[in-house]
């Protein structure tokens, strides 16, 4: 997806680092320390991408068990991960036609 944006905003092929992304599963598993974490853990150490679509079902499974996904996204800014190790991409309909 981060290659596609990219590519849209006329970004040269030959500037775009190409980034691993990130589904709701995965940070999922990382922040509940589920199977896949340490994956999940050394793919942000790396530098990702995750779509802020997928970034909304993180927040909102947060809101559904009682957590304020406000808080979990200033703890995710604090420790690096947004704004940092994790960039969230926006999601566009042309990202949602098919290709």
């Amino acid at each position: 997806m981060l290659v596609f944006a990219c590519a849209r905003a006329g970004v040269p092929a030959g500037l775009v680092r190409q980034m691993d992304v990130l589904d709701a599963s995965a940070l999922f598993a990382y922040l509940r320390d589920e199977p896949g974490a340490q994956t999940a853990a050394d793919t942000i150490a790396g530098g990702a991408a995750i779509s802020a679509v997928n970034l909304a079902e993180v927040f909102s499974s947060a809101a559904d068990r009682g957590a304020d996904p406000a808080l979990l996204a200033d703890d995710l800014t604090h420790h690096g991960l947004l704004g940092g190790a994790l960039v969230v991409e926006d999601f566009t309909t042309a990202d949602a036609l098919p290709a």
